[in-house]
């Protein structure tokens, strides 16, 4: 007799397989004793291996699994990192805090301000024989404000520096913890 376990774990959107092979039965049992005779397969060397119903015999158990490639450690973290959604969130925070910071630079950098009029009147108005107002008229200004002194600007400025370095200590923590549930994950597979 030939036993084939095949193991499908998902983790933080990671599907990691494992197989195994040995000369023992195989057993369909439902997917929620799974976990107890699997534990109880481990205290008996010669117990039968319990699997999901969806695969029925060796060459059927193989077909029922969805196709996977087989994925290194640090694929498959990579992998969470970009699929788990308290990663995808700590780097959204990360650049909303880094936009926050370009919005308070604003405030005590230069500003240029430009206004143009062209006015078109159907005539020259004439008054006593001198030209009050032309039929085409243009004008046009700029300003240019420089802050010299924006104590207000400069200590929000500094409050979103530190948080960008604080949401980004929050990501790495995240990274981390996504990292250990992978590496978990993996090593129950393997």
């Amino acid at each position: 007799m030939r036993r084939q376990v095949c193991v499908s774990l998902t983790v933080l959107g990671v599907a990691v397989l494992a197989h195994a092979q040995a000369a023992m039965p195989v057993v369909t049992a439902p997917a929620q004793s799974l976990t107890t005779a699997g534990s109880a397969a481990g205290a008996q060397p010669n117990a039968p291996v319990v699997v999901a119903p969806a695969q029925e015999s060796t060459t059927a158990s193989s077909a029922a699994l969805p196709s996977a490639t087989p994925m290194s450690f640090e694929e498959a973290v990579r992998q969470s990192l970009l699929r788990n959604t308290s990663a995808v969130v700590a780097e959204g925070e990360v650049r909303r805090a880094e936009a926050i910071a370009r919005e308070t630079r604003a405030g005590w950098l230069p500003t240029l301000v430009g206004n143009a009029t062209y006015t078109q009147l159907d005539h020259n108005r004439v008054f006593s024989g001198k030209t009050l107002s032309a039929a085409e008229q243009l004008s046009a200004n700029l300003i240019l404000s420089v802050p010299l002194v924006a104590p207000q600007s400069w200590a929000a400025s500094s409050r979103a520096s530190d948080q960008i370095t604080l949401v980004r200590l929050s990501r790495a923590d995240v990274q981390r913890q996504v990292a250990l549930a992978v590496a978990r994950a993996y090593l129950l597979v393997v």
